[in-house]
């Protein structure tokens, strides 16, 4: 999978995190483990307003293969809170079709 799909699917997933739009992204999440009321509490306990982060740190996206099926990927960023990079993690799994396969939010 090219990482410009990777990218492009997790500035989706920052620009509906941003707007605070939990339930799109729970709605647009295949595999449906976090429920977005999960997702807000997750933004809501660490403080703050998640942005969208700038361009460069797309840069530093984590990408595994996943040894269970070769149709999506596992990915890691960290998450941007007030301007600044934060100690959140996104992680997600992203299928070769670019749909969201698993999202969550940790410390």
């Amino acid at each position: 999978m090219e990482k410009l799909s990777i990218k492009t699917v997790l500035k989706r997933i920052n620009v509906l995190l941003a707007a605070k739009q939990y339930a799109l992204l729970y709605a647009e999440d295949v595999g449906k483990r976090v429920e977005s009321e999960e997702i807000e509490n997750a933004i809501s306990e660490y403080g703050g307003d998640v942005v969208a982060p700038p361009e460069e740190a797309y840069d530093n996206i984590h990408i595994y293969q996943n040894n269970e099926t070769d149709n999506e990927v596992a990915t890691e960023m960290y998450l941007w809170i007030n301007g600044k990079e934060s100690d959140l993690t996104l992680s997600c799994d992203v299928g070769t079709d670019g749909k969201i396969m698993f999202f969550a939010i940790d410390k």
